[in-house]
């Protein structure tokens, strides 16, 4: 069975970046592991979350790609009609491959390429 099966399907729409909590749960873990390990914006963004999976392609058994827009959450609530009108520091898109592992509780991502924090996480 591919990770695609396990996964369901891919969601998008625009709906999909609204969303507070992705159906998916491979996308759930990826945007969890992201927002543990990633840094964006040549480390000038040390906390982003991704706010949309725009496109996910199986590698293979182990290894998923994935396009995504994120932003970096602050304080104050994210102002998402100026986010795609204007520039907004710590908001964009990106590209990285995961690397999944099937565990006895359901997929982990252990992996990522790109950019990683130099901060521990909270």
């Amino acid at each position: 069975m591919t990770l695609r099966g396990l996964a369901g399907g891919l969601l998008v729409s625009g709906l999909a970046a609204c969303a507070l909590e992705p159906a998916d749960p491979l996308d759930r873990e990826l945007g969890r592991y992201y927002a543990a390990h990633a840094s964006e914006e040549g480390g000038s963004c040390q906390r982003p979350a991704i706010a949309s999976v725009t496109e996910r392609t199986e590698l293979g058994s182990d290894q998923v790609a994935v396009r995504y827009t994120y932003y970096e959450p602050g304080e104050d609530e994210t102002a998402w009609e100026t986010v795609f009108h204007q520039p907004v520091p710590c908001t964009g898109s990106g590209e990285r491959q995961f690397t999944v592992e099937r565990t006895k509780i359901g997929l982990e991502v252990v992996g990522m390429t790109g950019p990683r924090r130099t901060i521990a996480p909270e």
